[in-house]
């Protein structure tokens, strides 16, 4: 059966295959060195965004990244509606991921919720 494929996708199939398998691996060992948390609290809103400081850390918040509106939907990309252009806002929930790059810790926020 394998005579009747064509030799470049007899080829290409455990190439693809082994890529896919480095994809994976790649993306745990990513994701099993980051340590994700999850963050309830005041945020200032004064052209940027940032929250008010939770255990000695301030995180400043994108205004563009992931999010959930009210309703429970998922927005891929944006300013979160319940993150107007001023004030204090909140308690809003929000999740960060702890990153060491060269020695020096971050905590960027990748996802806000605007759910109650």
């Amino acid at each position: 059966m394998s005579g009747d494929l064509p030799l470049w996708l007899r080829r290409a199939v455990p190439v693809f295959l082994g890529l896919l398998l480095l994809a994976g691996a790649t993306g745990y060992v990513i994701g099993a060195s980051k340590t994700t948390t999850i963050h309830r609290a005041m945020v200032y809103s004064m052209g940027s965004i940032s929250s008010v400081p939770i255990d000695g850390w301030t995180y400043g918040i994108p205004l563009d990244l992931a999010w959930v509106d009210a309703s429970g939907s998922h927005h891929d990309h944006g300013r979160p509606d319940c993150l107007p252009q001023s004030g204090l806002i909140g308690p809003v929930t929000f999740a960060s991921v702890e990153a060491n790059i060269d020695g020096t810790v971050y905590r960027p926020v990748i996802w806000v919720s605007c759910r109650p």
